[in-house]
């Protein structure tokens, strides 16, 4: 698995348009050599008569123009039965880059995240991401900046909530000895 996600991460959009320029001269050739076997058989079993021209159509240009005719018409045909085999194919090279970007973007703001003290934010932070839909990079860069900007606001409340909870349990441990003091004083 991890091998062909390697090599799907290296095909390129010219690398797939190439294969799919390869497959359709092979198909094209394959369907001249049907063509050409398919009239060798009919000419077998039948005797075929050359079809006379009509005076008014001006020449024999009608059976060069059927023949072109059918040819873009098996293109068509061709071009069409490619598309469906291919798209699948399309979705999930894409389906798989939207993946590999997705846990790319995850490392990315669980590597931000590690900085920040405040757990509840950090938690918050992952939940909100998985519902997220980033159109580009740029977005998602801006979030990134805006998290780190958070983080840090989140990271100075939080020492500042410890400075406090530490000057109030000083205070305690303070009035806490005075009352003892006191009460052995007045035994």
């Amino acid at each position: 698995e991890e091998e062909a996600k390697a090599l799907v991460e290296k095909l390129t959009q010219a690398q797939v348009d190439e294969f799919v320029r390869k497959y359709r001269i092979d198909v094209d050739m394959k369907a001249a050599e049907m063509q050409k076997m398919l009239e060798a058989k009919l000419n077998q079993r039948f005797d075929f008569v050359e079809k006379k021209s009509d005076p008014n159509s001006g020449g024999d240009d009608s059976d060069y123009n059927e023949k072109e005719e059918d040819m873009s018409n098996m293109a068509a045909i061709i071009e069409a039965a490619l598309a469906v085999e291919l798209n699948p194919i399309k979705q999930e090279l894409a389906s798989f880059k939207t993946s590999e970007t997705s846990k790319a973007r995850l490392q990315s703001l669980n590597d931000k995240l590690t900085g920040c003290k405040d757990e509840t934010f950090k938690a918050k932070a992952l939940k909100d991401f998985a519902r997220m839909k980033f159109e580009t990079d740029d977005e998602f860069q801006k979030y990134l900046t805006e998290t780190g900007n958070d983080i840090l606001t989140a990271n100075q409340m939080n020492n500042l909530v410890e400075k406090q909870w530490k000057t109030i349990l000083l205070k305690a441990n303070i009035l806490s000895s005075i009352t003892e003091k006191n009460h052995l004083l007045l035994k």
